[in-house]
């Protein structure tokens, strides 16, 4: 199979209390010999910083619930990633009554980071995509998204936010 055949799934738009029961659904409904991508950002895990701390609190912002049409018409990111972190997800995954084998776990922060930059120039550089988001979801969503959208690349390029790719598969 080619990595379109390949069921993606964002954890970020799990919420954290319910992380666990998520990955068991995933655990038991994945066929045997398939995989799936899981993508996930999560706070540094070499950072002990409090959760009250300023550059926590920063951030958070991406994270809230937004007001716009266009946020609402998506899957809702949750505050997952200001919880989570990638080594309980990945206990997680490895453990229970179906365990799965982890193939890749890889740390694509600088990958996010410029895919991130390009939706940003696309909202503000190109006339065209500006235009058409604009007409579709309105002025305030595009300010909403573009300013979201820079904020979240600059806490990546910041290190304070990462971003992880893993893929599983279960056992044939």
């Amino acid at each position: 199979s080619t990595l379109h055949d390949v069921a993606s799934v964002s954890l970020d738009c799990v919420p954290h209390h319910r992380l666990e029961s998520h990955i068991r659904k995933i655990q038991a409904a994945l066929a045997s010999g398939t995989c799936v991508v899981l993508g996930l950002n999560t706070r540094p895990t070499a950072t002990k910083r409090s959760f009250w701390s300023k550059a926590t609190i920063f951030t958070a912002i991406p994270f809230l619930p937004r007001r716009s049409p266009h946020a609402h018409a998506q899957k809702q990111r949750t505050t997952t990633p200001l919880f989570g972190s990638v080594h309980t997800v990945l206990r997680c995954l490895t453990s229970g009554r179906m365990p799965l084998t982890i193939e890749v776990v890889r740390n694509v922060s600088q990958e996010y980071a410029d895919f991130l930059h390009h939706c940003v120039g696309l909202l503000e550089g190109d006339a065209k995509f500006r235009a058409a988001f604009v007409q579709k979801w309105g002025r305030e969503a595009w300010i909403e998204e573009r300013l979201t959208t820079s904020w979240e690349a600059g806490l990546v390029d910041a290190g304070l936010l990462e971003s992880w790719v893993i893929v599983v598969s279960k056992p044939a």
